[in-house]
């Protein structure tokens, strides 16, 4: 046998090395040359912050750099009052990592030379390359997938403990959370215990990512023959391990798939409006199998076709010119759910007995604001195939924590009396990398059944739950608004003690923010409130822009006027939320009108 031959590279190396600071030692730059590069650098650092600065006094109002003192400006003026505690909290925000993480993201979001440049750039590496960005990524024929389901797909098993570890410590990295919980099976598991002990089945639906559906148009592969379907290698353990402990998992997820089945829209991370229809069908298959739901007369709906037309969320997310041509509109036809009895579109009913808790899968046919039409989402084809009235709490990217969070909210003590299933939908992708939070449901207040005639004297019972007594509370808008013409706003002085972190515009799919925020009441002006605290909650992004309210600070003063969230429209009650306050006893009031003081 021939030995094989080796190259001595060790002295290649070495004399490569010394051609190289030979080289380096004869480089020779002339003065002239150097002064043209030293300054021209010099004059490119300049010349961006000093143009964005002549064109944020051109638009009336300060150069945005000077944002970065704002907090300590504010603490200066309440040091010169008096009120140093305030003072000490306002200028310690100035130094929190978010304050200066939204600072960095709102200097960069305004740069002028960013949106000039960013958007033609990003369409050429697009049109040439097929190159998305880092939310989006371009598969084959104009199909494009989010990369977090991406992800999902290509990362280890979600949950093993060092992939846990590694999900916690990016959250704290980013300054997202400070305690995060990113294993869904103790929130889980929490939800199970409190709707057992409340009466209610509840049954989990993970609604499968695009990647796992679609593999087909993201890698090219043939239209032909049956194709697996990818998931996370930790899925299988994690479902059979809560199944065995008594949870119902409702998978909606095909055993296969074909190259050239569609379940989802080409440019928008969403379910067409056909499979959400099959998911609906099935999952009311299940629970007349499996929940005790109450016999009642079947209610009658009927639907009716429209067409609506879109390019996409995905679309969206690229950041490209508003005259782009690479991506067309897609167009599908949705099915609105009527009310045969009145003749109106179907909404949730607060009194239903089946809750749907759920993201923008649930909304995205319900909510116009997404452009996907209205009226013709998840829940409504759920009450269509159930023949049954369907209670809805949906919330846009909100499908890991907000949504049951919200039923921790004491005012939805009510609500859970009516309720008899629950069914959990959120988008599979959340099971891993999210902030699984634990919080306790609300205790449910079962309506008072009257006796049957005046004379008859009911049972003893148990004692009604009620809530707190200084917890302001009142029946949702759904009740109010056949009795009320409008709810009665409340005006009030109030300071600002407890904020929440509002992403960047562009790091979700969603175009629209409300952030939640404590305040400490100082003067009533008109109307009645009976607690010296509230949360409130702002618009703070619209149409991927940051609007004021996501700058406030904490010791900011304001003067409001609010109404409660639940008399705000299903499009804003419907929004990605920024909550961080953690207070479920008070409930929320929606700005109607904010100025600083």
């Amino acid at each position: 046998m021939t030995a094989q031959r080796t190259w001595p590279t060790e002295g290649l190396e070495r004399d490569q090395v010394a051609i190289d600071h030979l080289e380096l030692n004869s480089t020779s730059v002339s003065a002239a040359t150097a002064r043209f590069l030293s300054w021209g650098f010099v004059a490119l650092l300049f010349a961006i912050p000093l143009s964005q600065a002549w064109l944020d006094l051109a638009r009336s109002r300060p150069p945005q750099a000077f944002d970065v003192f704002a907090p300590f400006v504010r603490g200066a003026r309440l040091a010169f009052a008096g009120e140093w505690a305030s003072a000490r909290a306002a200028m310690r925000t100035g130094v929190r990592p978010e304050t200066l993480h939204t600072y960095e993201a709102a200097v960069e979001r305004n740069s002028a030379v960013r949106t000039l440049v960013q958007p033609r750039f990003q369409e050429v590496l697009t049109r040439i390359f097929d190159v998305g960005n880092e939310k989006v990524a371009i598969g084959e024929r104009g199909w494009l997938f989010y990369r977090p389901g991406l992800e999902y797909v290509g990362r280890p098993s979600m949950i093993e403990p060092a992939a846990l570890d590694l999900a916690a410590k990016k959250m704290v990295d980013k300054g997202l959370e400070g305690a995060p919980n990113p294993d869904p099976r103790p929130a889980i598991r929490a939800l199970q215990r409190d709707s057992l002990e409340a009466g209610m089945h509840l049954v989990v639906v993970p609604v499968p990512d695009k990647v796992m559906l679609q593999s087909a148009q993201l890698l090219g592969q043939p239209a032909v023959g049956n194709l697996a379907i990818p998931n996370n290698p930790g899925y299988k353990e994690m479902v059979a391990e809560l199944r065995g402990e008594g949870i119902d998992w409702f998978d909606p997820t095909p055993s296969f798939t074909r190259g050239d089945e569609v379940r989802y829209l080409v440019q928008d991370t969403h379910w067409t409006p056909g499979f959400m229809s099959a998911v609906a069908h099935d999952l009311a298959t299940h629970l007349r199998h499996t929940a005790v739901l109450p016999d009642r007369p079947a209610h009658p709906f009927r639907l009716v076709e429209e067409q609506v037309s879109r390019v996409g969320d995905l679309v969206d997310m690229l950041m490209l010119t508003p005259s782009q041509r690479l991506f067309a509109p897609q167009t599908v036809r949705i099915q609105r759910v009527m009310d045969e009895q009145s003749g109106r579109p179907v909404v949730p009913d607060y009194k239903a007995d089946v809750l749907l808790l759920g993201d923008s899968f649930t909304n995205i046919y319900s909510q116009p604001a997404l452009g996907w039409g209205a009226n013709a989402g998840f829940g409504e084809h759920l009450a269509f195939e159930l023949q049954r009235p369907v209670d809805v709490i949906a919330f846009n990217g909100g499908g890991a924590s907000q949504v049951r969070t919200e039923l921790a909210r004491a005012e939805n003590g009510e609500r859970l009396g009516h309720k008899k299933v629950l069914v959990y939908e959120f988008a599979i992708r959340s099971l891993l990398g999210e902030n699984w939070k634990l919080a306790a449901m609300t205790r449910p207040v079962r309506p008072v059944v009257p006796p049957a005639t005046p004379a008859a004297r009911p049972e003893p019972s148990a004692p009604l739950a009620t809530a707190p007594k200084s917890v302001v509370t009142g029946p949702p808008a759904q009740r109010g608004r056949s009795t009320a013409l409008a709810p009665t706003p409340i005006t009030l002085l109030a300071r600002i003690l407890q904020t929440s972190r509002v992403p960047a515009p562009g790091t979700a799919p969603y175009t629209e923010c409300l952030t939640f925020m404590k305040v400490q009441i100082d003067a009533i002006e008109s109307g009645t409130y009976s607690v010296r605290e509230m949360i409130v909650v702002f618009v703070a992004m619209k149409d991927n822009e940051w609007l004021p309210a996501a700058s406030f600070a904490v010791g900011d003063r304001l003067r409001l006027t609010v109404i409660p969230f639940t008399e705000a429209s299903p499009q804003i009650r419907g929004m990605q939320r920024a909550d961080d306050t953690d207070d479920f006893a008070l409930r929320p009031y929606f700005v109607v009108r904010a100025d600083r003081r």
